[in-house]
Parts: C-alpha cells; structure tokens; sequence
C-alpha cells in the first residue's frame, strides 16, 4: 500500500516572506520567522525550534537575532 501526501501554501501577507537564499539549498526560497510560521501553523514557537534542533528544516539567523526558516526544507521534511 502506497500514501502519498501534498501540501498546498498559501501566505496572505506578502511582507511575512523574504525570498533569499536559504544557505542549505542554495537557491533563493521563500523564507519565513520561526514565530510567525508558528503562528500560520497554529504550533508552539517551541516546535519549530525543535524542527530546527533536529535538523529537519533549513534555517539561518541574523545579526539581530531573527531566525528564518526555509519554507521548501520545511515542505520537504517528510520526503527526507
């Protein structure tokens, strides 16, 4: 038996994504807060933190302290 699962992402506001490389795909990506994908997501900034610390999304942080996740590490997790 065979399962297979999509996700569809639709952003309301523009101004919560930056496309930017992401440093692990290297290709420019959309790239969203950790706190406001936790706010899309209705989870814990905690669990997206946890995502982080396990390595199973991509993620950068900046000078002052904003980290961005990868939107395509975190569609692609559960293909990994």
């Amino acid at each position: 038996m065979l399962f297979e699962q999509h996700e569809i992402w639709r952003v309301k506001h523009a101004s919560d994504l930056e496309t930017m490389p992401c440093p692990f795909c290297t290709k420019e990506t959309p790239m969203i807060t950790a706190e406001k994908l936790a706010s899309a997501l209705g989870e814990s900034t905690r669990a997206i933190y946890k995502l982080i610390d396990e390595g199973k999304v991509h993620f950068f942080e900046t000078a002052n302290m904003h980290v961005f996740v990868c939107l395509a590490s975190y569609s692609n997790r559960s293909q990994e």
